[in-house]
């Protein structure tokens, strides 16, 4: 186990500026290339701590934007027709995580007009679904930042030929 010192809040391992020990690949293999936590050591904490303030307005704001498209999307249901195999209702192929964020990311783009960057907050591997491979309705779950999440309505259906 190695510390590592958090630059932002990671969900399920603590928030920003906490000192952590976590797995030498997890640190070395995610958290460290995805600038999430560097190596502690006195050098580092010196200057984390000058440059705390900093991290600390960033993780506010991105707070804030979460708070406000979590606002946007609690009452958004989306639809979505697929083809279908025969008269079943099963799915030609599923439907994958990344048509689901790219339908949302769409939504957003055409409804909130703002300059932030969607891709951080809206990606798929933040949302939470099961396998969809029929019509009907389902519930997605997007976790938008920390704890801050949002679940919307999807409504698949058969395309029509």
């Amino acid at each position: 186990m190695i510390e590592v010192l958090l630059l932002k809040s990671v969900e399920k391992l603590g928030k920003i500026g906490s000192i952590v020990k976590v797995a030498p690949g997890y640190a070395k293999n995610f958290l460290i290339p995805q600038k999430f936590a560097v190596v502690v050591n006195d050098k580092i904490l010196k200057k984390f701590e000058e440059k705390k303030h900093k991290f600390l307005e960033e993780e506010q704001k991105n707070d804030k934007i979460a708070h406000s498209l979590k606002n946007a999307l609690a009452d958004i249901s989306f639809s979505l027709a697929k083809k279908t195999i025969g008269a079943t209702n099963k799915l030609y192929g599923n439907i994958s995580n990344r048509e689901i964020s790219d339908m949302i990311i769409e939504n957003v783009n055409n409804n909130i007009k703002s300059k932030i960057d969607i891709d951080y907050f809206i990606s798929p591997k933040k949302i939470n679904t099961g396998i969809i491979n029929t019509c009907g309705e389902y519930k997605i779950k997007l976790n938008l930042f920390g704890d801050i999440s949002v679940e919307m309505t999807l409504n698949v259906s058969s395309l029509s030929n």
